[in-house]
């Protein structure tokens, strides 16, 4: 056997061992342990009028004024439901993520979490994920308005003037209802009204009970908290192997990412309650 000319390139081989990941393992594990959530999709709002500040049209019908509007990601795919979200499995882990104490007081030290989702999800900044499996307490202070018996909900499409006197998320359960002098029971001030035709459960004043016309009350409620891609996705993680010298068929694989999500009334560009 004759030797190796050493002027010769040396042909490239398998120097290490090429793994894979099992991505059918991941899927099984968001379907069996992930929590349920409604997930959206933010686009910014047309009515964005000022074209150096992007300043949203604050009498806009469709996002109120937010500068955001929220489709289902699957409108296309799907165009027969009239629903802006579709209900997905993620994991939410690491509450108060990278929270500064030292720059940040009060509530807004809380409120940060860790969110997990399938590669196939393409989530992106001011994403919206709705919970269906967990719950939190909230409280806001409300003005009354004696023309409406049941107390109304969400901060989307209403005026500044109607938005003071509903309650910003649908109730679960409600636990208090008062001012600085007076309690309002359940049975005798008001009671929950049922949900009719796919709305919710609603807090509804009793007639001729309840604080008065333009009275300010505060209201403490259990809802299904918002949470909003508030940062930058920094665990994106796809595979396309094999690197440059290895064996091994060229598969793209979509593994699992990971985000910053933060409950919606603590992000920067929240609306007023």
């Amino acid at each position: 056997m004759g030797r190796r000319d050493p002027t010769l390139p040396v042909k490239p081989g398998k120097i290490r061992p090429f793994a894979r990941f099992n991505v059918t393992q991941f899927a099984k594990l968001f379907e069996a342990m992930g929590l349920r959530f409604r997930w959206s999709r933010a686009m910014l709002c047309s009515c964005r009028i000022n074209e150096q500040t992007g300043q949203p049209d604050p009498t806009c019908a469709t996002c109120g004024g937010f500068g955001m509007r929220y489709v289902s990601p699957r409108i296309y795919d799907r165009p027969e439901e009239d629903l802006d979200y579709v209900v997905v499995k993620a994991f939410l882990s690491s509450a108060s993520l990278d929270t500064d104490i030292f720059g940040e007081a009060g509530e807004m030290a809380h409120g940060s979490a860790q969110m997990s989702v399938p590669g196939e999800m393409d989530v992106g900044w001011r994403d919206r994920f709705v919970a269906i499996d967990h719950e939190m307490p909230f409280s806001e202070v409300l003005v009354r308005d004696t023309a409406l018996l049941a107390v109304p909900y969400g901060h989307i499409g209403r005026t500044t003037t109607d938005r003071l006197s509903a309650m910003r998320y649908p109730p679960v359960k409600i636990n208090f209802v008062g001012d600085e002098s007076t309690t309002w029971f359940p049975v005798t001030d008001w009671r929950y009204r049922e949900p009719v035709l796919g709305e919710v459960q609603q807090l509804e004043w009793l007639l001729g009970r309840g604080p008065a016309d333009g009275a300010r009350y505060s209201v403490h409620y259990t809802v299904r908290p918002v949470w909003v891609v508030d940062a930058a996705m920094y665990g994106v993680m796809d595979a396309s192997g094999p690197e440059a010298g290895l064996t091994g068929s060229s598969v793209h694989q979509s593994l699992p990412r990971t985000f910053r999500v933060r409950l919606d009334w603590l992000t920067e560009q929240a609306p007023d309650a």
